[in-house]
Order: structure tokens, then sequence, then C-alpha cells
């Protein structure tokens, strides 16, 4: 990789880093939800604070704690809609993805038996609520091992990018709100507001789009780890399954 792409690579991973601490990044999609909800409110409304001459420390600390409950409740909606999102156009759901990947990694002998051992899972399985057990054991298991820190934080990274681009395509939407109430004209005296509710449409469908890659690649990435600990490290650690006592 050359300089520019590690120094971007480290630039990145400081932002998420960022983002994580207190959950910042419901923030962003917060910031963008309470903005459209304010150019909402009418001129002379007393609930709109950016009406005021300047922000009071009461006002100031109500939008902060706003934008984080708006942000919220802009993951907790585009979340799962996302997921209707993906059945909908037909793309591989979560657990798919798990299980094409454990078959990508053709694991055989010591690490299959040890991924049927102690993650309770066989790559042949088909049922989606025991690929969904399996994923969450192997998050217990790469937080669990020390020397998987680095493997954590880069899930940790897709995790974090995912419910970003989640809480905002919500948030992108509440926009059409003000949009059609006419806060930048009437609607219907105009094409340029449609193309505008049409443009904010295609972001939302563009972010949900990316939280659905970026999961995907997280299930991947996590799959890939303990397949190559199961192959590589594990069977250092892992005690083998005891032959039965002959009769």
């Amino acid at each position: 990789m050359s300089d520019l792409g590690t120094a971007a690579s480290k630039i990145g991973d400081k932002i998420v880093d960022i983002l994580d601490i207190f959950d910042l990044s419901f923030f962003i999609s917060g910031a963008v939800g309470i903005g459209a909800l304010l150019v909402t409110l009418p001129d002379g409304s007393s609930l709109n604070p950016l009406r005021t001459e300047a922000l009071s420390g009461g006002a100031s600390f109500v939008l902060v704690l706003g934008a984080y409950v708006v942000g919220l409740i802009c993951f907790a909606v585009g979340r799962p809609f996302r997921g209707r999102l993906a059945r909908w156009s037909k793309m591989s759901l979560d657990h798919e993805v798990f299980h094409a990947a454990l078959e990508g990694q053709r694991l055989d002998g010591e690490a299959s038996e040890a991924l049927r051992r102690h993650f309770g899972h066989d790559p042949t399985e088909t049922s989606p609520a025991m690929r969904t057990a399996a994923y969450t054991r192997m998050w217990v298991h790469v937080r669990s091992y020390p020397e998987l820190t680095e493997s954590f934080n880069l899930l940790r990274r897709y995790w974090i990018l995912t419910a970003s681009y989640d809480g905002v395509a919500t948030a992108i939407l509440l926009w059409l709100i003000p949009l059609f109430l006419g806060r930048f004209g009437d609607p219907l005296s105009t094409v340029t507001p449609w193309f505008a509710a049409v443009g904010l449409i295609c972001a939302a469908l563009f972010c949900w789009h990316r939280a659905l890659v970026h999961k995907h690649y997280q299930i991947q990435e996590l799959v890939a780890t303990v397949a190559h600990w199961l192959t590589l490290v594990g069977h250092h650690k892992i005690p083998r399954a005891s032959a039965p006592d002959p009769e």
C-alpha cells in the first residue's frame, strides 16, 4: 500500500474511533434529522431555537440532546427498513452471506471439526436461526482473544459505518417534510421540489445500499478471521476431542 493509502486508512480509523466515543455516529444522522425538523417549524415558533438572536446554554443543550435522540430514532427506523429493502430487492440476506462466506473458506479436517464442536455450527447448516447463533458466537470469540484485537477493531469499524448509513438514510427522508410543506416554496408551482424529492429518495437508497455492503463486508471479515484462527492458530489452543474409552 502506498504512503498516501496508508495515511488515508489511518485517518479513516481515527474518524471511526471518534464516532465510537459515546456513540457519536448517532449525532451525524441526528444533526441531519433535527435540521429538517427545525426548518419545518414556523418562523415565529418559540420552539425553534434557531429563530432567536443567540442560542442560550439551555437551548444548546436541548439541541445536542435532541440530535442524539433523533439519531437513535433514525437508526431504529433505518436498520429494519434496510433489511426489508434487501428482501424486496432480492439481495442476499445476512444469514445467506454468512453461509456463502463459510463455504468459501472451505474448512475441512480439524478446522471443520473445531467449528462444529466449539461454535455449534456445521457448514452445511440450513437453519437461519442456527446460522445467526453461530455468527453471534463468532463475535464473542473475536473479542475474547487479545491477538484478534486488530480484526475486532476492523469489524467494529464496519458496524459503525453500517449504523451511520442506516441512520443517515432515514434522516435524509425527513427533509421531505419541509419540502412538501412549502418551506422552500410552493411545491405545486414548480417541478424543482419534485426533482429535489427524487434526489433525496435516491440519496437515502444509496445510503441503505452502502450500509448493506458494509454489513456484508463485516460478515465476510468475521468468518475469514475465525477460519484463519481455526486453521493456523486454533489447533494449538483448542483441545482435540478425546477418543471414547474402549469398553
